[in-house]
């Protein structure tokens, strides 16, 4: 997407408050069961802020966050087997892109979740 709208920001606004908030139920004695939606929807919303940025010269930084966010979900995935999407996590292809490993199972959850 190259240019994100005003409608797209407040989604995405609305994706990074979600994940958050995921994120400090995660620490819950309660919330174990939330990690992996917290670590996909995180992974999400860094790879579409990193993709609403791209004309930024600073952009680095926010790329770097996507980046290590979809690994930590491809290191959660890999140790769990938590894979929805039709790729595993350890396919060949997703060694040098883990935002699209990211991609992909935030498309899966998605469908999952919308059914």
């Amino acid at each position: 997407m190259d240019e994100y709208t005003g409608a797209d920001m407040i989604a995405l606004s609305a994706e990074l408050a979600t994940a958050l908030r995921l994120g400090d139920l995660c620490r819950d004695s309660d919330g174990a069961s939330l990690v992996r939606e917290y670590l996909v929807r995180r992974a999400a919303a860094g790879d579409r802020l990193a993709e609403a940025g791209t004309r930024e010269p600073d952009n680095e930084p926010i790329v770097d966050n996507a980046e290590h966010f979809a690994r930590e979900l491809m290191d959660h995935d890999f140790l769990n087997g938590g894979t929805l999407g039709p790729l595993p996590v350890d396919a060949p292809c997703w060694s040098d892109n883990p935002r699209g490993y990211a991609r992909q199972e935030h498309r899966a959850w998605v469908i999952e979740h919308e059914a």
